[in-house]
């Protein structure tokens, strides 16, 4: 059964979106610019969250493991009711769709307590995280790691991050204002690891209910053999955790940090579903749409 919801669309989303992680929370990323649905299946239902542009379709799916059938179905029922729709995304969707390669997704489970956490690691992290912070204070003789509200991000530490991105990657670097880079990522708070006369790692995250999202990290790359950006994400995951935290989302690829504090690998789909044999109004404003969203952001 699909129904749509017509009425306090955030609301509602805010509610019952399972996980509440950034990418399915419409509500903040685009406003009340987004229809809601509810679909159910012999005893589970889902909350999927669409937002149209142009001729595509995102879908906010992100995590849900959702029967294969019903995805479908409900594809399906997009494609019939968004006439123009050329093609329909989703994002780390645990469920097959159409001939979308699998690909992995990394989160950690975060427990109930500090103490639990620790004992669940590796012997060799495990004493990685206290033999590093002890090589920085007998080197630098001492650090400290602030926590940063997204409403006090200084420009100091944007601009540091991204020299620190242009040193390790060669990207561009370019300036962007704090409340700009809030707003463009979402970000909803910093952790930040000073050392006596520099910044030495950067960490940003996305908050929503008790999931979060590391939206980035990164780090001096002078000091590397310091493991400082190791050292302030274990030192994060700690404060989730203190928080009352549940799940902290760090998407795909292989990186090794993703494994590192715990990891969880689980297959996801993220690609297309394409409309079968489009019309040729379909398939014109489809064609023009890769031209129109060139410079346009996706969720």
């Amino acid at each position: 059964m699909i129904i749509k919801i017509e009425n306090d669309k955030p609301a509602i989303l805010r509610k019952n979106v399972v996980p509440d992680v950034i990418f399915n929370r419409f509500d903040i990323l685009y406003g009340t610019n987004f229809d809601l649905y509810k679909i159910s299946g012999s005893d589970v239902e889902h909350y999927i969250p669409v937002h149209r542009r142009w001729s595509k379709l995102y879908l906010g799916m992100y995590m849900m493991d959702i029967d294969e059938v019903l995805a479908r179905d409900f594809i399906d029922f997009c494609f019939r009711r968004y006439k123009f729709t050329f093609k329909i995304e989703v994002k780390h969707c645990q469920t097959r769709i159409d001939n979308i390669a699998p690909g992995p997704h990394w989160h950690i489970n975060l427990p109930s307590s500090i103490e639990e956490f620790d004992k669940t690691l590796s012997n060799k992290t495990r004493y990685n995280t206290k033999w590093y912070p002890k090589k920085i204070i007998k080197d630098f003789g001492t650090y400290e790691i602030r926590r940063v509200p997204a409403e006090e991000l200084t420009q100091e530490i944007v601009d540091t991050f991204h020299a620190f991105k242009k040193d390790r990657y060669n990207t561009d670097h370019s300036t962007i204002s704090p409340a700009e880079y809030v707003l463009k990522s979402h970000i909803t708070e910093a952790y930040v690891l000073y050392l006596p006369e520099t910044i030495g790692a950067i960490l940003f995250l996305s908050c929503t209910k008790n999931n979060a999202f590391l939206e980035n990290i990164t780090y001096n790359p002078e000091f590397a053999s310091y493991s400082l950006g190791s050292v302030l994400y274990h030192h994060t995951i700690k404060k989730l955790i203190s928080s009352g935290m549940k799940n902290l989302f760090l998407l795909g690829g292989n990186l090794e940090y993703k494994k590192r504090f715990n990891g969880q690998e689980t297959t996801t789909y993220t690609g297309a579903s394409y409309r079968k044999r489009p019309s040729f109004l379909v398939a014109l404003r489809g064609f023009l749409n890769i031209f129109n969203d060139n410079n346009r952001d996706t969720p």
